[in-house]
């Protein structure tokens, strides 16, 4: 806003002197006083002859300033050109830039909708797992109630059974009776031949073998039901057990599976390190190269024959190499692994399987494992000697016995070192002994661990001895410092008193190496049998980086415990498995057995069946026969006995026959109940396989969705660098604009220069249409309105500030407006209508307002007027959001934004029915806005307004016309141009000092 303060006034001060001009109401005129006041006579001649001198001092002067000004227009002018291309430049960026952004936000809509269809997809899986599970509860309803009418059938064929034996006791007691009848009809007849007594005693044992098959099948049929429900439900058991041991055996290969995938991690992880152990040989007991300057620059500071040292160099050496050494602690001894085990960058392990049992006593070591050892120290020491030059040691039988002497008496004398320094009158009784013929010997320890405590350790392997001592001999030289470097002047001989020394190797019973250095003559028995030990070669520095050998054995050790973890679930999984099978198999003995019971009693009841038809006809027959042999007058009333009994006894029978229906009915319901029951066991199997499948459906939908996603968070990154080239090319195409548009201004004030200086009018022709703005950019002023969009308002006209919106304001309301009459507060801010209002009065000033009125306060919403009288000065809107109502929308595109010919032009047209155009001010109000995508709206508050003024009715008509059409509407946005209402201003108010004149004042 500031930086248009001063072109905001100069169009004050034109608007106020052309509207007064125009309307005629202003006349040029002297003030004068009666003392000024002279005759005529006495003034003509001096008068004439100054105005003569007076017009050609001006005449040359205002010629000088003409050309000034001509010169100041062309360049004006060629400014204005150059601009114009600049913002056709941006232009195309910008549209290009909007291209990417569409194409951007196009395959971020795409890959949205591949994430929700994936999660329809995910949920339409759960849906159906639901569905299936309530299946699953249906179908065992249905089951526990088919098992309950299995039961009440069964009660019922009980029931029938015991009516039918029933039945069957009145039949075997109307038997008897008949049997009594019979017995006295054969008293009658003992007179009949024993054929007679032959076959009444057939019909009984006819009788007795039905009543017993009878029973016998009776029996069997009781039994048959609850073979058959126990067959019903071994299947039903045997099905729910293998389908649980089929999902578990599918969980263990799962299981599997996984644990493949990890073993070959871990044998990657375990071929990484290999292959970095590969790169250090046998071992890497090395300096880098600061470490060797510093240990070179010590090294000269000492006597060559081992008397000790003979200049500086010794004391500023040993600074630099100890502080050379802690600063390579770090990478080199100073590490650990997953499980926080020390980590020593350099040293390899024996591939050999055996030198990783533990079956060493690391203080009782025979002497071939003792010169081993030996041998493994001497090589990495001859390493770092070769590396800096420096004779070698040898090793030797003799010394490692010697050396095992000493730490003998270490144990002897219970010296334990992490209390105590070297047990010195042990250490040197070998020097003190002429025999050994020594020179010189020390003797360099290091515990076996952090706290040294050596007898817990039990048995060892070979390597933890090699990695005890390679952990010892690097701890020598990058951690003694407190020793003033005594350890490692020792290993490297800095001080040349170990040239030729051999040396032995020992472990105290607390865990302490020692190592000893033996120098001497000659011919000394150490010597005897002593062994050159070649130095472990020294690889490449770069092949030493400790971080990442440790980062390898964390990875390794990382994906070895994810791997016995997988390993221990697949050990669960096992036996969970083995159970599942084991209960399959005991479902399968039990259904076998309770089907061969059934089906032995089935054949048993078929058998039965059988065996009472055929005694049926026997006693058919034979009661037949006996009737024909049966004959007397004394045998009627024995015979009208019998008939009586055998009625009863056929009427015994028919109730036998109808029980034995019953029977057969209830069976025959009992078989239907047990058909329905295995329907709904089939029914529920199957809604359980169902829930299985569809469950494993459902377990794969995630990783769909997190593909799906993937890709929309791929598409979402590069809209976001699409938007983020769209809003600076934007801003680069909005300040061509504001360049193009300070240009305009500044060639207008150079033609209207010119045309004061020229005495003739300003050259009106059509304004150029500024390039259009960016598609997407809106044109708004102030803040956005409580529903994300913002508000816009018009011109106002006047210098006094608007009415102040009603406090009834409500959030999300917007509207247009210009400005509101002074005569009553404004409409409430929820209303809207068209841009202008009456300003007979000033208007009071709205303060922070988000909503706008249109028309007359005194008027309802959307009857307002549309033109605006120029009679009084309307308000100047401060903390205002209300701006044109035919600025763009930022919610709609640039293409559906209505124009400001909708406002302007409505005003401009009722101006010209009810009003003359000396009274018409058109001001338009330029602002500016940089949308994005995520609604985040930047705007600034730069405004110029320009002035059309007309000083007649007739007189540049089409200016003030041309206003209030769309010749001067911005494309797309709708808004005015600025520089033909600017020329028609400078116009204006050129012809208005053209017809009235220009008068002085005169100040008293």
């Amino acid at each position: 806003m500031k930086k248009h303060n001063n072109t905001n006034n100069l169009i004050k001060s034109l608007m106020i002197t052309g509207a007064v001009l125009g309307a005629g109401t202003f006349v040029g005129k002297e003030n004068v006083h009666a003392d000024n006041v002279k005759p005529a006579s006495q003034t003509t001649k001096a008068t004439a002859s100054s105005s003569s001198i007076n017009q050609k001092k001006v005449s040359l002067t205002k010629q000088t300033q003409i050309s000034s000004a001509k010169a100041a227009v062309s360049s004006a002018q060629a400014a204005v050109n150059n601009d114009t291309k600049n913002v056709d430049s941006t232009k195309a960026s910008y549209d290009a830039a909007q291209a990417s952004v569409k194409q951007a936000q196009a395959n971020v809509s795409s890959a949205s909708s591949a994430v929700d269809h994936a999660k329809q997809l995910s949920e339409n899986a759960q849906s159906v797992i639901n569905n299936d599970k309530q299946q699953v509860a249906q179908a065992s309803s249905a089951v526990n109630t088919a098992k309950q009418n299995v039961a009440s059938a069964s009660s019922a064929v009980t029931a029938a059974q015991n009516k039918a034996s029933q039945a069957q006791s009145n039949v075997n007691n109307a038997q008897k009776t008949v049997d009594q009848a019979q017995a006295n009809v054969s008293s009658a007849q003992a007179a009949n031949s024993s054929e007679i007594s032959a076959t009444q005693n057939q019909i009984s044992s006819i009788k007795s073998q039905q009543s017993s098959v009878t029973q016998d099948k009776n029996d069997a049929e009781g039994q048959q039901f609850g073979a058959q429900a126990n067959v019903n439900d071994d299947k039903g058991n045997l099905q729910n057990a293998q389908n649980s041991l089929d999902q578990e055996k599918d969980t263990l290969n799962g299981l599997k599976d996984q644990a493949s995938q990890a073993q070959q991690k871990v044998d990657t992880d375990q071929q990484t390190v290999q292959n970095i152990q590969k790169s250090w040989g046998k071992g890497q007991l090395t300096l880098d190269t600061p470490a060797v300057d510093a240990w070179n620059e010590m090294h000269s500071g000492f006597s060559t024959d081992g008397n000790g040292y003979t200049n500086g160099n010794y004391e500023s050496g040993m600074t630099a190499f100890k502080n050379v050494m802690a600063n390579e602690k770090d990478s080199h001894m100073d590490m650990a692994d997953y499980n926080g085990n020390p980590v020593y960058v350099g040293y390899v392990p024996s591939s050999n399987a055996q030198d990783n049992v533990k079956d060493l006593d690391p203080y009782n070591l025979d002497s071939a494992t003792q010169m081993r050892l030996t041998k493994y120290a001497a090589g990495l020491i001859n390493q770092i000697r070769a590396e800096l030059n420096m004779p070698a040691v040898v090793v030797s039988s003799d010394a490692d016995e010697i050396t095992k002497q000493i730490t003998d008496g270490y144990n002897e004398d219970n010296w334990d070192m992490d209390t105590q320094s070297h047990d010195t009158p042990r250490v040197f009784a070998p020097l003190q002994d002429a025999s050994n013929k020594l020179t010189y010997m020390s003797e360099v320890a290091s515990p076996w661990d952090a706290t040294g405590d050596g007898n817990t350790l039990g048995k060892v392997s070979y390597n933890d001895l090699t990695k005890s001592i390679f952990g010892g001999l690097m701890s020598m030289l990058y951690n003694d410092s407190a020793e003033n470097e005594g350890h490692a002047i020792q290993l490297t001989d800095a001080d040349n008193r170990t040239n030729s020394a051999v040396i032995g190797l020992s472990f105290d019973k607390y865990g302490w190496m020692h190592i000893e250095f033996f120098q001497g003559q000659a011919d000394s028995p150490l010597y005897n049998n002593k062994q050159t030990v070649a130095a472990f070669p020294v690889s490449d520095q770069t092949t030493r980086d400790g971080q990442n050998f440790v980062d390898a054995l964390n990875q390794e050790q990382i994906d070895r415990n994810n791997l016995n973890s997988i390993n221990g679930q697949i050990a669960a999984q096992q036996e969970t498995v083995n159970d599942a099978q084991a209960l399959v198999d005991q479902q399968q003995k039990a259904y076998d057995q309770d089907n061969a019971t059934l089906q032995a009693i089935n054949k048993r009841i078929s058998d039965d069946t059988a065996k009472l038809n055929d005694l049926n006809n026997q006693l058919t027959a034979a009661q037949n026969k006996l009737a024909d042999l049966q004959a007397g007058s004394q045998v009627t009333a024995a015979k009208q006995a019998l008939a009586d009994a055998q009625s009863k006894l056929n009427d015994a029978n028919n109730a036998l026959n109808n029980a034995n229906q019953g029977v057969a009915d209830a069976k025959a319901n009992l078989d239907n109940a047990n058909q329905a029951y295995q329907a709904a066991q089939a029914k529920l199997v199957e809604a359980q396989s169902k829930l299985a499948s569809d469950a494993q459906a459902a377990k794969n939908a995630p990783q769909a969705i997190a593909n799906a996603q993937k890709t929309l968070q791929q598409a979402q990154s590069a809209l976001n660098a699409a938007q983020a080239n769209l809003n600076k090319t934007a801003l680069a195409y909005s300040n061509a604009q504001k360049q193009l548009q300070a240009d305009q201004n500044k060639l207008t004030v150079a033609q209207e220069k010119l045309a004061k200086l020229t005495g003739q009018p300003m050259p009106v022709k059509p304004a150029d249409k500024p390039a259009t703005k960016p598609e997407g950019s809106s044109s708004v002023s102030g803040t956005p309105s409580g529903n994300g969009s913002t508000s816009t308002s018009g011109a106002t006209t006047g210098d006094k500030p608007a009415a102040k919106p009603s406090d009834d304001t409500k959030p999300g309301q917007t509207g247009t407006s210009s400005s509101t009459t002074a005569d009553k507060p404004a409409a409430n801010g929820s209303q809207s209508g068209s841009s202008s209002a009456s300003t007979d009065k000033p208007a009071a000033k709205p303060e922070g307002s988000t909503n706008t009125a249109s028309g007359s306060a005194s008027k309802p919403a959307g009857e307002q007027s549309s033109s605006a009288s120029a009679d009084k000065p309307a308000a100047k809107p401060e903390d205002s959001t209300n701006t044109a109502s035919g600025t763009a929308n930022p919610e709609k595109p640039a293409g559906e934004q209505s124009s400001s010919a909708n406002s302007a032009s409505s005003a401009a047209t009722s101006d010209s029915n009810k009003q003359t155009a000396n009274k018409t001010t058109s001001v338009k109000a330029v602002r500016h806005i940089v949308s994005s995508a995520r609604a985040k709206e930047e705007t600034t508050k730069e405004k110029s307004s320009v002035v059309s003024i007309a000083t007649s009715k007739h007189e540049f008509a089409n200016i003030s016309n041309e206003n209030s059409t769309s010749k001067n509407s911005l494309p797309q946005t709708g808004e005015q141009s600025i520089k033909g209402s600017i020329l028609a201003g400078i116009a204006s108010i050129l012809t208005g000092f053209g017809l009235l004149g220009v008068s002085k004042k005169k100040r008293n």
